[in-house]
């Protein structure tokens, strides 16, 4: 596999496309939603891009990996909240109009 020249530091390296285009990989980590997604990206960039090596990069870092857990966490909590409370809807009216 071709290595591709990396910045000196991953958390400079500014993301050229998508929804992050223009934004630092710090800066990107700032945000929970961010860190996931560098989580995910991580694994789905292809390994011989550029993105992809400098993603790859950032989240080796210890630190980062404490963040995007911390994140992923969060976020599971939140969606087990959600289900905590949920109640099923009461459809008996339309078995009346039946």
């Amino acid at each position: 596999m071709p290595q591709i020249p990396q910045s000196p530091d991953p958390a400079d390296y500014v993301m050229p496309f998508g929804k992050w285009k223009g934004l630092t990989l710090d800066e990107i980590a700032e945000t929970s939603d961010g860190l996931r997604w560098l989580d995910w990206a991580a694994g789905e960039f292809d390994v011989t891009s550029e993105a992809g090596q400098q993603i790859r990069s950032f989240v080796a870092n210890p630190a980062i990996v404490r963040e995007i857990i911390e994140a992923i966490a969060e976020q599971r909590k939140n969606q087990r909240q959600d289900v905590d409370g949920w109640e099923p809807k009461d459809w008996s009216w339309l078995k009346k109009r039946q």
